[in-house]
């Protein structure tokens, strides 16, 4: 009902362009956090060995090894499980 509300008042003050048009927020945008360099670094360590005592990698180890290194930003475990899932690679 908001939603509809809101329509036909932007639409009897400002006209039909400017109802059925996106209104860009650039403040709610959110930039990447996944760039090229993360994204190599992250497939190196998953395709690799790893770490002494475990039999493969984690979302947990791959995250703070990540955060460890300062490729990038810090990131979670959650962007790390998408990246992977993005590039169709399997922890298992």
């Amino acid at each position: 009902v908001t939603t509809i509300v809101a329509t036909a008042r932007n639409y009897s003050q400002n006209g039909l362009d400017s109802a059925i048009s996106h209104h860009y927020n650039p403040s709610s945008v959110r930039p990447h956090k996944i760039n090229g360099e993360l994204e190599a670094h992250v497939i190196q360590l998953a395709c690799g060995e790893a770490p002494e005592g475990r039999a493969r990698w984690t979302l947990e180890l791959l995250t703070e090894e990540v955060n460890k290194k300062g490729v990038a930003e810090p990131v979670s475990k959650e962007t790390i499980r998408m990246m992977l899932k993005k590039m169709n690679l399997s922890l298992t």
